[in-house]
């Protein structure tokens, strides 16, 4: 079968916090799978996440600098549901990189 994928995908396993999901407030957590240019594959294993939801959502990035986070604030869509491998493949429409102060260690982890 032939790759349909435009971009290519890094295997990377980062912390997502889901907060929305459509006009519903939400909290819970997930972990990247890979992520590309246009979006990522997140692990959800309790099928939290349905194909044609809008998401909205923060992924962690490792910092280095202390009490300093780094996240991006994400805008996108479930667009593939895949059961036999536990995962949502989400595409973000939007995004904003932020820096935030946190106190105390491991914050996004």
């Amino acid at each position: 079968m032939a790759e349909k994928r435009r971009s290519r995908r890094f295997d990377l396993r980062l912390p997502v916090e889901i907060f929305k999901i459509g006009d519903r407030q939400v909290k819970f957590r997930l972990h990247t799978r890979n992520i590309g240019a246009r979006g990522m594959l997140l692990e959800d294993p309790d099928e939290r996440l349905e194909k044609g939801q809008l998401v909205e959502f923060f992924l962690y990035l490792p910092s280095h600098e202390a009490g300093v986070q780094v996240r991006i604030h994400c805008r996108g869509s479930v667009v593939r549901r895949d059961g036999a491998r536990q995962c949502s493949a989400a595409m973000v429409q939007r995004y904003e990189f932020e820096r935030v102060r946190v106190q105390g260690a491991g914050a996004g982890q």
